[in-house]
């Protein structure tokens, strides 16, 4: 009886070793929320694949979707697009134009929306939090332009409108760049459904010059 015992607690513990060593290392699959990413990610409801290979930002290129750790909590992941690799030339905030006060006048609107609509606890406090770093004085320099740094890349959700990104907490460093982003699942459709909506995550990033 032990014995038995004895190598099922063994086999667990491997077991689970070898779950962890994947999952640092190789392959994750992990659920996102947010609307940062509209349309490419659903706001609720998508499990991402995410490959391990480019941890580091190893191989990464401008366009793609990756996962990494929030530079101002480290342990909160994002889920962004790559807009800016290390020495290119980035406006700050191409949607902005002129616009500044309205744009904290329209997330108050969401927030407000958000509590009628009693949406999850994860989305509200993204919107807390995109309210409190977009105040009028944090905004002024949007509408500037800033190179990305050696070792560092610049990452914008594709909704920019909810998104907080590289706009608000700068430059993310290489290091803090967990995977990249190459299939997701909707597991707000059926199994029957393509597999639970699985789809491709593409690079379609385009440049003057064409694909990068």
């Amino acid at each position: 009886m032990m014995a038995t015992l004895g190598k099922t607690a063994s086999y667990t513990i491997r077991t689970l070793c070898l779950v962890h060593l994947v999952h640092t290392n190789f392959y994750e699959f992990s659920e996102t929320r947010g609307e940062s990413m509209l349309p490419t990610l659903n706001a609720t409801g998508d499990f991402v694949h995410v490959s391990k290979y480019y941890k580091d930002g190893k191989k990464i290129e401008i366009g793609d979707c990756i996962v990494a750790s929030k530079p101002t909590d480290p342990h909160q992941r994002v889920c962004k697009r790559i807009t800016g690799m290390p020495g290119d030339i980035i406006l700050v905030d191409p949607s902005m134009g002129s616009k500044l006060n309205e744009y904290s006048t329209i997330i108050a609107q969401r927030i407000q929306d958000s509590k009628e609509n009693h949406i999850d606890d994860q989305e509200y406090k993204e919107l807390l939090d995109l309210m409190d770093e977009t105040s009028t004085s944090k905004l002024s320099n949007f509408n500037e332009y800033v190179k990305v740094p050696p070792g560092h890349v610049w990452l914008t959700g594709d909704n920019l409108s909810c998104s907080v990104d590289s706009r608000t907490y700068n430059f993310v460093p290489m290091g803090l760049i967990r995977g990249k982003i190459v299939a997701a699942n909707d597991f707000n459709k059926s199994f029957n459904d393509n597999f639970w909506g699985f789809r491709w995550i593409k690079n379609n990033y385009f440049t003057l010059g064409g694909k990068e």
